[in-house]
């Protein structure tokens, strides 16, 4: 997109100077510098017929350094003037005083002061265009619209003597000079109409394809939103559900006489209330694919323990969970074990006494993994069991769970270690660990 806004940019800025700087720059170069063009040519035939002139001279009168018009030199300049289709020569001494004139209505006292400090003194050529009230006042025919005067001195022996004044008829040049400006302005403003014809079938285009993409857009976020709002309502209608099978088993439980059976009963609300725990801050949460486990650890650790702690006891819960994310199956499977291990410490751990600690952490380890483990200070397992020969249904959910997230279980109790899973730094004392290490 930022692309076909350059594109859009770049059109814009050469129509631009299509239509400002193009036609500046014909007005104040080029022009001036054809008419300049035409100038220098006018000197260049101006010098020319002044070379001609004074050999023409020389030869007539010798090596005089005075201006001595005879009847020869004026015809030779009356017919230079008609060869070169000159309007009018004059000629002066070197006071600036007319001598000769083609013209036989020339007034003798025209001065010429402002020219002949240039012409007598540096002994330049100098020409410039006569203005249009000039050409006028001279009474030349009306299709003379464009003069050029032009003062070339006239040195003989080595001194300038005086000038000519020469006025050429340059109309047909310029006017060949108007057609091909008019002509340019043609060009340049077919060019800015090809330009804006782009420009504009180019901005149609870009802002029908940003219409298009922006609809797209809409569309795309409307569908995002009707599933994320689909994926709330899942989530609370799951929660709801599995709260509502965990209230009929504790109603169940409440009418079930024999205590193992209900302890089974009560078991399996326990792990229908780990799951409602995740739903729960699914729905509640603006990131679907992945649920802060340390936040949802504390809750479940907290509600399972509060739900199996008897009365009068003085056990303790801490949690010591550091902040890492994981997508919603591993949450799900490390809940299920997290209720299975606390269930377990709070059944057998501290029987016969009452008290104790019971620790649930979390923590980061190195190459991608964590560590999820449970602790306590009671009792420890007895000597004579076997973990990796257990049975239970507690264990065999664990187990399971273990070999889904594929991780490695480790178990401590009494200070001896058994398994495969972080090193047991904290594996001392005479209570139980339980310790799964898993990529994150």
């Amino acid at each position: 997109m930022l692309n076909q806004y350059k594109v859009v940019v770049a059109f814009l800025v050469i129509a631009f100077l299509s239509v400002l700087v193009l036609p500046v720059f014909t007005m104040l170069v080029a022009t001036p510098m054809f008419r300049g063009h035409i100038s220098s040519h006018t000197e260049r035939e101006a010098l020319r017929f002044a070379h001609h002139l004074r050999k023409s001279h020389q030869e007539r009168i010798g090596d005089s350094r005075r201006l001595i018009f005879t009847k020869e030199i004026t015809e030779d300049i009356q017919r230079e003037k008609e060869d070169l289709n000159l309007l009018r020569i004059n000629v002066f001494d070197n006071r600036g005083g007319l001598v000769y004139s083609t013209d036989p209505w020339t007034e003798e006292s025209e001065e010429k002061e402002e020219y002949f400090e240039k012409i007598i003194l540096k002994g330049e050529v100098f020409s410039e265009f006569m203005d249009s009230e000039k050409i006028r006042q001279r009474g030349w025919p009306p299709d003379v619209k464009s003069v050029v005067e032009t003062y070339v001195p006239i040195e003989l022996g080595g001194t300038i003597v005086g000038a000519y004044e020469i006025y050429s008829d340059v109309t047909d040049n310029v006017e060949e000079l108007d057609s091909a400006i008019t002509s340019l302005y043609w060009v340049l403003g077919v060019i800015t109409a090809l330009l804006f014809a782009m420009v504009a079938t180019s901005t149609v285009f870009i802002w029908r394809g940003i219409a298009e993409r922006h609809k797209a857009a809409m569309a795309l976020r409307q569908a995002l939103d009707d599933k994320e709002m689909l994926f709330i309502e899942m989530n609370h209608r799951v929660k709801n559900n599995l709260n509502i099978a965990q209230a009929l088993l504790s109603l169940q439980s409440a009418r079930v006489e024999d205590a193992d059976v209900r302890a089974m009963f009560d078991e399996s609300a326990n792990r229908l209330r780990s799951l409602s725990i995740v739903h729960e801050m699914l729905y509640k949460s603006s990131e679907f694919r992945e649920v802060n486990f340390a936040a949802y650890l504390r809750e479940l650790a907290q509600a399972v323990f509060e739900n199996l702690k008897e009365e009068g006891s003085s056990i303790t819960l801490q949690v010591d969970a550091e902040e890492i994310y994981l997508d919603t199956d591993k949450v799900i499977a490390c809940g299920l074990m997290v209720n299975e291990m606390v269930t377990n410490a709070l059944k057998h751990a501290f029987k016969g006494t009452g008290a104790g600690k019971l620790t649930v952490g979390l923590r980061r380890l190195d190459e991608g993994r964590c560590e999820l483990y449970v602790t306590d200070d009671g009792a420890g397992l007895p000597v004579d069991v076997d973990v990796a020969s257990m049975d239970t249904l507690g264990m065999q959910i664990i187990d399971g769970l273990v070999n889904q997230i594929e991780g490695v279980m480790e178990v401590c109790s009494g200070g001896v270690a058994s398994g495969g899973g972080a090193s047991s730094d904290v594996c001392e004392g005479t209570g139980a660990w339980f310790s799964v290490v898993f990529k994150i």
